[in-house]
């Protein structure tokens, strides 16, 4: 023991005591001055977590291919029933066409334009029903306008004539490359 200096704490006797200069990594004081080795705590811990990290991958792999696939395949883009109005719309709209088509084809000026050609008017008729979507509503749209134009005067019957027989010609060439 060493005897004080004189101002700290005057004459009583000073005890030292040994406090390493660097804790060791995992270790730390409980109830005493000297360190304790915790790395075994470290590894409970990180082995629980581990264990923690395997349940619940395990609980979400588990639920994911425990719901059926035709439960999520059940939300369609397109219902079926907007599906079944889409189908009857564009029908409707085919059958539209080709019944403008064959009016078209069926005024007194036609046949007999269609005649003269040396063309077959049911023949033409019939072929109109083999046409494309896109080519009847286009042959159709040109069918209405011509009549409109002939019935308002913007076309004489000649004119008329020459329009229906390309539509007869084209509706046959049509036909015939298929």
């Amino acid at each position: 023991m060493k005897r004080g200096c004189s101002g700290i704490g005057g004459d009583k006797p000073v005890t030292l005591v040994h406090v390493p200069s660097q804790i060791p990594y995992g270790a730390r004081y409980i109830g005493s001055i000297w360190p304790k080795p915790i790395a075994l705590e470290i590894v409970k811990m990180l082995s629980l977590v581990r264990q923690s990290v395997r349940v619940v991958t395990a609980f979400v792999l588990a639920v994911v291919f425990a719901i059926p696939q035709s439960l999520v395949a059940q939300a369609h883009v397109v219902s079926p029933a907007d599906l079944q109005n889409a189908m009857v719309a564009a029908t409707e709209t085919r059958e539209r066409n080709v019944e403008t088509v064959r009016q078209f084809l069926s005024m007194p000026v036609a046949e007999k334009a269609l005649k003269s050609a040396h063309m077959d008017p049911a023949q033409v008729k019939q072929a109109v029903s083999s046409l494309s979507d896109q080519e009847l509503s286009q042959l159709a749209s040109r069918a209405q306008k011509a009549q409109a134009d002939f019935a308002a005067g913007n076309l004489d019957q000649r004119d008329l004539l020459i329009i229906l027989i390309a539509v007869a010609v084209l509706i046959l060439v049509i036909v015939a490359v298929r």
